[in-house]
């Protein structure tokens, strides 16, 4: 029972001080972090959409390379291993004040600017459009 309350509470901390680091490497100043009744929180200033969203992205990609390396390279820590992951998984969830809304309404409005402003979304790499005299038009 102790070992179950400590893998969550390692891996909720994990999960936070990713969103910290990946903050801090990109040059977004944190300014606060602490607990309230809905969980951790990190206050900090607002950065361009891309720095958002590796900053969202960085606390569930943690919890799921802590769960293989607990269990693939240590191969330890079984229940570390599924509380990263189910941590990683719901907050990647689009819910109310979760990691994956943010990412979801970040590349949503990325690629809806990126269609507004004219330009094509990008392709896959190695994808070969046909060429201009080949496709044909509607009028």
């Amino acid at each position: 029972m102790t070992l179950d309350i400590l893998s969550i509470f390692g891996a909720i901390a994990l999960h936070e001080l990713a969103h910290v680091a990946a903050a801090l490497c990109l040059g977004v100043k944190v300014k606060r972090f602490g607990l309230c009744w809905r969980g951790v929180y990190i206050v900090r200033e607002a950065g361009t959409d891309w720095q958002n969203l590796l900053i969202s992205l960085a606390g569930p990609v943690s919890n799921f390379v802590a769960s293989y390396v607990s269990l693939a390279v240590l191969h330890r820590g079984a229940i570390f291993c599924a509380m990263n992951l189910v941590i990683g998984l719901i907050n990647l969830l689009p819910l109310p004040c979760s990691d994956g809304l943010r990412v979801y309404k970040l590349l949503w409005g990325m690629a809806s600017s990126r269609l507004s402003s004219g330009l094509e979304p990008a392709a896959p790499a190695g994808t070969e459009y046909p060429k201009d005299d080949s496709v044909e038009r509607k009028q």
